[in-house]
């Protein structure tokens, strides 16, 4: 498999719903173990298949909670529900680098998906891992951190946020050879 780009903030792929996995075959399996590879060489702990331009409901995590670390492979996941309090904690995404900014989400949530296998699983959890996979499933539904920001939160990180989108169009628009705007 050929090595694996980031797309970032800005590119139309990162605003689409991913499409469900119907086959769970060598090719998504390899393609797993090259996400988990692509998100430690980044540092990140989460990792969605649109943030590398393939719009496929897949998602790996690498996430170290209380002296635990979990590592996942999660295909097609749906969150079933959310429980606890609303917390603000600071988030941040390979898909849009350098912006920090505090996001509210529940702390706990009920998610259904299927492992590299295809078994059915489901995690009930609260604090980071919570955190993480829903961040991950927003990737996969079309929403980046940033469109879950309060507005004071997302003024701001307005101003470079605006920048990185140019940027990143900028760029698209050089590959495509279409003219800027």
């Amino acid at each position: 498999m050929e090595k694996l780009n980031l797309i970032y903030c800005g590119n139309p792929i990162l605003a689409k719903p991913s499409e469900e996995i119907t086959v769970i075959d060598n090719e998504i399996k390899e393609l797993a173990l090259e996400m988990h590879k692509t998100m430690r060489k980044e540092g990140g702990i989460g990792l969605a298949a649109p943030q590398i331009g393939i719009n496929k409901r897949l998602c790996v995590i690498e996430c170290p909670e209380n002296k635990k670390s979990y590592t996942l492979t999660l295909i097609n996941p749906q969150i079933k529900s959310f429980f606890g309090e609303k917390v603000p904690f600071e988030e941040g995404c390979l898909s849009v680098p350098g912006i920090t900014a505090r996001v509210i989400r529940p702390s706990g949530i009920i998610l259904n998906a299927l492992d590299i296998n295809g078994e059915n699983i489901t995690i009930n959890t609260d604090g980071l891992l919570a955190r993480v996979i829903q961040h991950e499933v927003d990737h996969l539904d079309g929403i980046l951190f940033t469109e879950q920001l309060e507005k004071e939160e997302y003024f701001m990180v307005e101003r470079r946020l605006k920048k990185l989108i140019k940027k990143t169009k900028k760029e698209l628009n050089i590959l495509t050879g279409r003219k800027a705007n």
